[in-house]
């Protein structure tokens, strides 16, 4: 499981870093890649690591956008993790 875990992590980070380069990278998209790295971060138990996808998140909206609740507890989630 871990194998296919770090697969997915590989893409989704390919994934960003393609799209940045050709500057093709929308909001809504990136939210939505940071989000699933965040939570693969997560199962990986790599708690810091997800802490900063879901900053990113939370750097790329505002409190108006409908998913910024569940980006700030996921943030303070993965924060408290790290630091057990």
């Amino acid at each position: 499981k871990q194998g296919k875990l770090q697969e997915a992590l590989a893409a989704y980070k390919s994934a960003v870093e393609y799209r940045e380069k050709e500057g093709s990278l929308h909001i809504r998209q990136a939210n939505e890649t940071w989000l699933n790295m965040g939570i693969l971060y997560t199962q990986l138990k790599e708690h810091a690591k997800a802490a900063e996808c879901f900053k990113k998140c939370l750097e790329n909206s505002n409190s108006r956008d409908p998913e910024y609740a569940r980006y700030k507890k996921l943030l303070t989630d993965a924060e408290k993790a790290a630091t057990n």
